[in-house]
């Protein structure tokens, strides 16, 4: 009946409130999705192209996947972007690059990294992690962790300055 899809569309509408603005959505809220003849993938679509669900997009990724809230900055450059998909899929893409950061230091460098360390590659950069681990690598720091290790595990020592710089 007519009263079934409304309370569909209206169920609907509560359920995307939640998922896409983080919120309760209202009665009156309900009722103006329940009352139009929107299919329930347009109420969606309308819902997630709320300038306050980008908002609720921008911090709950942040927080996800960057382990923190986003500045006011962040969150006026993140709110240029185009729509909800974009925001999630893009701080999901720094998450992956922060967290292979996370793995990369302690395995080239000998340490954890930091938090601003990781954010330079997951924030700054579009770096793919196979670009990340090859400019990790490169770093001098590197090099001084692989030949200390080396001597380390082979022969038992450290080397010296003078085998350091060979």
């Amino acid at each position: 009946t007519e009263f079934e899809a409304i309370g569909s569309r209206m169920a609907a509408a509560g359920r995307f409130y939640v998922k896409y603005l983080g919120r309760e959505a209202t009665q009156a809220e309900k009722e103006q999705f329940g009352f139009t003849k929107l299919t329930i993938a347009q109420i969606e679509t309308q819902i997630k192209a709320k300038p306050a669900a980008r908002r609720y997009a921008i911090e709950t990724a942040f927080q996800r996947h960057v382990g923190r809230a986003p500045t006011a900055d962040e969150i006026n450059i993140w709110m240029k972007k185009p729509t909800v998909d974009v925001i999630v899929a893009e701080l999901e893409a720094v998450g992956s690059r922060m967290a292979a950061v996370g793995r990369l230091y302690p395995k080239y460098l000998g340490r954890e990294a930091t938090q601003a360390e990781k954010e330079h590659y997951g924030l700054s950069t579009t770096l793919t992690v196979t670009q990340i681990e090859a400019d990790i690598k490169a770093k001098p720091a590197a090099r001084r962790y692989a030949i200390e290790t080396s001597f380390q595990r082979h022969l038992g020592r450290d080397p010296t300055p003078a085998e350091m710089s060979t």
